[in-house]
């Protein structure tokens, strides 16, 4: 929502709970109850240290349990983002439709536009010059000495 008096959002902290994963796409997919625990509040807190603490770790193992953890933290981030995502384009509407400024309704304006596939047509200018197959050769010969490649010449 957007403050009328102040034109900043107000943005509630969220207290996440961790997705579970798809066992088909990952083979570790349960988490003892410990890593749920240092998951919860490193998703929570974005501190290793913390969730060490929480779950009991020793805090030098944060940045091992990070790396084991991953997949899970990236799940878990990307859920959080979808479910965040209408709030964040209820702002952008807000702006849109209630911001004094010109410009900056404008600007969200076109933002909710590109979110919905409206973007303006880019235009992308492509030369082609028609070269001889030696030509061609020439150029493919010193690509290849550039790129350590070793030619191997076709049978013909």
């Amino acid at each position: 929502m957007v403050d009328s008096d102040t034109s900043s959002a107000k943005v509630a902290p969220m207290k996440l709970k961790v997705v579970e994963l798809n066992p088909l796409q990952h083979k570790k997919c349960s988490l003892t109850e410990r890593e749920q625990i240092w998951l919860e509040t490193y998703l929570n807190t974005g501190s290793t240290r913390e969730a060490c603490e929480a779950a009991g770790y020793h805090p030098n193992q944060g940045s091992q349990l990070r790396r084991r953890l991953n997949h899970f933290i990236l799940a878990n981030m990307k859920d959080m983002i979808a479910k965040c995502a209408p709030a964040a384009l209820e702002v952008i509407f807000e702006i849109a439709t209630k911001c004094p400024d010109p410009k900056t309704r404008l600007q969200a304006a076109q933002d909710l536009l590109n979110r919905a596939g409206y973007k303006e047509a880019q235009r992308h200018e492509i030369s082609v010059t028609d070269k001889s197959d030696e030509e061609l050769e020439r150029e493919l010969a010193e690509l290849l000495k550039r790129s350590n490649i070793i030619d191997i010449p076709a049978e013909r």
